[in-house]
Formats: C-alpha cells, sequence, structure tokens
C-alpha cells in the first residue's frame, strides 16, 4: 500500500475484523495516555484475525487514492467478509466497500463517523450560499468529493454508531444523520467508556435483523 495506507502486522486467528483507524481523530479514548486502543486490539483479535490499517486523515484530494489502495489490501488478504472498526474519518472507507462490494461487511463499529470529507473554507462557503439560491451557483467548481449520504438507505448490515460525549458539534452531526439513514443501525450512548464491551454487544445482534420502521 506504500505511502498511502500503514498495515499493521496481522494479529490472532479467525474470522477477519478490519480496524480503520484515523491517526488524527482526537477521540479522548485515544489518546496516547489511554489504554482503550490496545485493549480494543487485543478484543478484536481473540479468536479474530485482525487487520488494522491506519492512515493520517482522509480528505477529498486523497480519497480515490486511498480507496483503491486499499481494496487492493483487501484482494492481497483475501478478506471476503469481515466486521469492520472505524474511527473518524476512515468510516468513509466503510461506506465506500458497502457501496462497491457490501457482501465484504459483516457488521460495523464506527467511532466518530462521517459521510463525507470535511470540507474546505471555500466550499463550506459555496455549500452555504447554494442552499440560499434555489438554483445554485453555476460558478461553483465540483470536485467530486464522496458523500455517503445518498447511499446509507441501501446499506444492509448492523451498525453500532458511537460518538463521544466531548466530541465537536460536526461529528455529532454527522452521527445524528447516521442514526437517521441507515436502515439497522443502533447509537452507542455517549458515555460509553468501554469499547470493548461495545464491540461484544455488537456480535451478540444477528446479521440479518429487522429495519427501522419509516
Amino acid at each position: 500500500m506504500g505511502e498511502l495506507l500503514q498495515a499493521a502486522p496481522i494479529r490472532g486467528k479467525g474470522r477477519a475484523v478490519c480496524l480503520l483507524r484515523d491517526e488524527q481523530y482526537g477521540g479522548a479514548l485515544f489518546q496516547p495516555d489511554t489504554s482503550s486502543l490496545e485493549t480494543l486490539r487485543e478484543v478484536l483479535s481473540e479468536k479474530n484475525t485482525l487487520h488494522e490499517v491506519s492512515f493520517p486523515h482522509l480528505s477529498g484530494r486523497n480519497f480515490s487514492e486511498v480507496e483503491e489502495a486499499f481494496f487492493e489490501y483487501l484482494e492481497q488478504q483475501r478478506i471476503r467478509q469481515a466486521t469492520f472498526v472505524t474511527t473518524g474519518s476512515l468510516s468513509m472507507l466503510l461506506w465506500k466497500v458497502a457501496i462497491r462490494e457490501q457482501k465484504r461487511i459483516r457488521n460495523a463499529l464506527v467511532i466518530g463517523g462521517e459521510t463525507r470529507p470535511l470540507h474546505s473554507s471555500w466550499e463550506q462557503v459555496s455549500s452555504w450560499l447554494e442552499r440560499k439560491l434555489p438554483l445554485g451557483l453555476p460558478f461553483r467548481v465540483q470536485e467530486g468529493n464522496f458523500h455517503a449520504l445518498p447511499f446509507l438507505q441501501r446499506f444492509r448490515f448492523p451498525v453500532f454508531l458511537f460518538t463521544e460525549e466531548h466530541a465537536s458539534l460536526r461529528l455529532k452531526q454527522e452521527a445524528e444523520v447516521l442514526a437517521r439513514e441507515l436502515p439497522i443501525s443502533w447509537c452507542v450512548p455517549s458515555d460509553s467508556q468501554d469499547l470493548s464491551q461495545i464491540y461484544r454487544q455488537l456480535q451478540e445482534v444477528p446479521a440479518k435483523c429487522p429495519q427501522k420502521n419509516r
């Protein structure tokens, strides 16, 4: 995967689990002075094969390259189906897998999830103006940035959504969107501190379970 994605040594043996870690995710549970990340790794590798992939942060500029690098990794490791655990912007790789090859996903724990890359200041202003003008802005440059929102209702795998209590307003708003649009999802209380227990609860949910009533 070169310089795009960093793959940690594979741990454990059994069903595949993919930990997609955003190195810039600022959650309190993932700070250097906590043991939460290593504890989570230990639990994920119990009776499973843990594949951990990390990247500094996804953006509109690097998204396509990182996406292709990750799919190459899935093929190289022969990962046909896995549980996915994602942090921060790397949740967008999960949505891309779901769009392209949904059968690869057994279930998912999404921590601080996002639906699209963070906009530049100009894109944020342009988006605000577009909402004000019914015909939009003809001079706006479309960069083709990925946005998962139109696809979320198609996903048919269980998702646990966890957003920390002190997360940014943007991440809390993203969590609301995901909870509303994903057909099979649950929001984990923001004051939960034991990610390992949250993961174990996810494994108790049947892969095929009823969708939400809308």
